[in-house]
């Protein structure tokens, strides 16, 4: 039996050696010093690369170590576990080569008491994304020099949270001559009380980052800064060719769609690609508010209503299209969909690859399109029912 205890207990200790004893968080920078990823979790002893211990005495070592070579920061998913984070001081303190920072919505700031010098000194970053940051107690935070010398920040994304009450933030802005709010307002000082959104009649450096939230079968979109406060599953905007996160694949969110708002507040949202927003959306009967969406920056509109069986009408007179230069798909598969585009500005339209694949129309007015740039009409009303065809 003492025997069989000795056997458990090694077997207890090699398990425990190799597994890692608790979680705790930590920073590595990858072996070519060019990736900076912190972690949450037991496997430290695991991972390959420079370690380095979390929370840190005044300046972290990778900044002193390797802060001219590193390009990009992740925060792995594990870290959004840490809750104990209460000095951000430094954190990326003169980190000139870096030009990303990637899932900062991992680092949970709900105690954080300084962000002082946080950004200093990043002169490569052109965008951070703060909009979960929880800053609830912004009046109490340390935030001087927080994006000073920052020359290449062109825009942060913020959240509600963010207001004209900060303290403690002298030289926040010093430096950043290239950060330009929502509304259009540029850094000429280093007041803290621009550190908010740049909404109508209230400037700020800082801009809202448009969301969608899907709750209870209606998908609508908002730009207000309060994704925090709203109860559904919120979901921000797609960039370039990449799906938007309703469109999970596994879980498939957008199959219980069956309304689609666009809330007021979204008017000053800018978004530049609305590919595949509503494709697939097959239980989709109505669209409201198609006034509030701006897609004057827009190039990318590739099967933007692509398969919606169910809806019949839509409102496509606010739609702007300077900018498309792809249509590929945009009305493919719209068994019941009329569709008024008499307005449609294709100037600048490279792609219009199954526009109107197996689509039920008996007449379209396509006289105001313009296809001179057109390089791609391949099966442009493939298996549609169309009639008639006004050029």
């Amino acid at each position: 039996m003492k025997h069989l205890r000795f056997i458990l207990a090694t077997l207890l200790a090699v398990i425990c050696t190799t597994t890692g004893m608790a979680q705790e968080p930590y920073a590595v920078v990858n072996n070519d010093h060019t990736t900076l990823t912190f972690y949450y979790d037991d496997q430290k002893s695991t991972r390959s690369g420079t370690k380095y211990d979390i929370p840190w005495n005044y300046a972290p070592g990778w900044t002193e170590d390797y802060g001219a070579w590193i390009t990009t920061a992740t925060f792995d998913k594990s870290f959004a576990d840490y809750q104990d984070m209460v000095d951000l001081r430094q954190m990326f303190y003169f980190m000139d080569a870096l030009t990303e920072i990637n899932h900062l919505d991992y680092l949970n700031t709900s105690k954080v008491s300084t962000m002082n010098s946080m950004f200093m000194g990043c002169s490569s970053l052109t965008t951070l994304d703060l909009s979960n940051f929880d800053v609830g107690q912004l009046v109490k935070l340390g935030l001087g020099s927080m994006f000073n010398g920052c020359e290449s920040l062109k825009t942060i994304y913020c959240n509600s949270d963010w207001s004209q009450s900060a303290a403690n933030g002298n030289n926040m802005f010093s430096g950043c001559k290239s950060l330009v709010g929502e509304n259009g307002t540029t850094v000429s000082s280093t007041n803290v009380t621009c550190a908010r959104p740049d909404t109508y009649g209230t400037p700020g450096y800082f801009t809202r980052k448009p969301y969608a939230v899907l709750d209870n079968g209606t998908l609508t979109f908002y730009n207000d800064g309060k994704n925090k406060e709203k109860a559904g599953t919120v979901y921000f905007l797609n960039k370039d060719n990449n799906y938007p996160g309703w469109h999970n694949s596994t879980t498939k969110p957008y199959l219980t769609v069956t309304k689609a708002v666009f809330d007021p507040s979204f008017a000053t949202a800018r978004p530049t690609t609305t590919y595949r927003w509503f494709c697939g959306m097959n239980n989709l009967t109505k669209i409201e508010g198609m006034e509030y969406l701006n897609t004057s920056e827009v190039t990318n509109m590739a099967v933007m209503f692509s398969s919606l069986s169910k809806l019949e009408s839509l409102d496509l007179s606010h739609l702007n299209t300077e900018k498309v230069t792809t249509m590929s798909s945009m009305f493919a598969y719209c068994y019941n969909l009329a569709l008024d585009l008499s307005h449609f500005n294709t100037a600048n339209v490279e792609n219009m690859y199954q526009m109107f694949l197996y689509c039920s129309l008996e007449t379209l007015d396509l006289t105001n399109f313009d296809t001179k740039n057109v390089k791609n009409m391949h099966q442009m009303f493939s298996r549609s029912t169309l009639k008639t065809i006004l050029v």
